[in-house]
């Protein structure tokens, strides 16, 4: 069986899985708030990041600088890191 069908057949076998929905749920919360947290600026560089658009992308997509979504990237990077530092800890008090 080829790496591909592998990875659908895990995939498929997880899908009726409650525990693990209910803790995509969770994460899937925690990081959204996480993305709330830098500016609308800096949240767009972030998430056109993630989609894969390389810097000078992003920085024609929002009319700006190259080193403007470098800067942008680095603080709303920074931010995330600061509030998902202690996320998944046992004890996150």
């Amino acid at each position: 069986m080829d790496s591909n069908a592998q990875g659908l057949a895990h995939e498929e076998w997880l899908q009726g899985d409650l525990e693990l929905h209910r803790l995509r749920h969770v994460v899937r919360g925690e990081v959204e708030r996480a993305l709330m947290t830098p500016s609308d600026d800096a949240r767009t560089a972030i998430l056109l990041d993630l989609e894969g658009l390389t810097e000078v992308e992003v920085a024609h997509v929002v009319s700006c600088a190259v080193g403007t979504v470098k800067s942008r990237l680095a603080r709303a990077r920074a931010a995330l890191r600061l509030h998902l530092k202690d996320y998944g800890k046992k004890d996150n008090t």
